[in-house]
């Protein structure tokens, strides 16, 4: 997945929790496909999924978003994001992050970037 986005250079931004280990697995994506990359805090533990949600709902980008947080806020944020996601995807793993695209109903699923721990 991470290739794929890279060779289509269609990320138009990275958002991650301000949290050590969300910094870390966005800073891992951001060098395998070289797009803007910002913290933001309401990805972190303690904001409930609608939150997220919204925050993502507000974005005014066109294009493709990763999105590193933490479960079960983020999961819920998808769920609430992308029709059926819950019962095609369930919850992100660790070390997973959401590709969301918008498209012309609203965001869509777009992929899962896996970190491994080798990599």
């Amino acid at each position: 997945m991470g290739e794929k986005l890279a060779a289509e250079g269609t990320v138009t931004l990275i958002l991650h929790s301000p949290l050590i280990r969300a910094a870390e697995t966005a800073s891992i994506v951001r060098q395998a496909i070289a797009s803007p990359i910002r913290v933001e805090p309401r990805l972190a533990t303690g904001h409930s999924a609608r939150t997220i949600a919204t925050l993502v709902s507000e974005l005014r980008l066109a294009g493709t978003v990763v999105l590193v947080g933490h479960n079960p806020d983020l999961s819920g944020a998808g769920a609430l994001l992308v029709a059926d996601l819950a019962q095609t995807r369930g919850e992100l793993r660790t070390g997973e992050a959401w590709v969301l695209q918008r498209g012309a109903q609203g965001w869509e699923l777009a992929g899962v970037l896996r970190i491994d721990e080798d990599d």
